[in-house]
């Protein structure tokens, strides 16, 4: 059983390492959102997640495709639908690459405090 000293010791270099967590790099959400805005799937890539870029980008460029085939083709029913199809996934991908660079932040910190709970045998704390 630690004392209160030991404790106190060790709140004192948990509370200094935790300073250490602004110093992580972080994915900022936004810009991850505002490259899939310009480049389907580049804000998934910028979030670490590349293979869900590359799906991005195929799905939304056969659906772009899909559109553009059909216009040309005068089937303007199919090019509605495949339209309201891609905005879906378009709409989709910027917002799923926002929350994957939330997601890549959120994973950083918790593995820092875990290791950190680690180095101080406090194991129970993990999250």
């Amino acid at each position: 059983m630690r004392s209160d000293v030991q404790w106190g010791n060790t709140a004192e270099r948990l509370r200094e390492a935790l300073g250490g967590l602004e110093l992580l790099p972080e994915r900022s959400p936004t810009l991850a959102g505002m490259l899939s805005a310009v480049l389907p799937g580049a804000g998934y890539v910028y979030a670490g997640c590349p293979s869900t870029g590359i799906a991005a980008l195929l799905i939304n460029g056969l659906l772009a495709w899909a559109v553009s085939d059909a216009i040309g083709e005068q089937q303007y029913g199919l090019a509605a639908t495949a339209a309201f199809l891609g905005l879906g996934w378009y709409t989709g991908n910027i917002i799923g690459s926002a929350n994957a660079a939330r997601a890549e932040n959120d994973m950083a910190h918790r593995t820092c405090i875990n290791r950190m709970l680690d180095t101080e045998h406090l194991q129970e704390y993990r999250k």
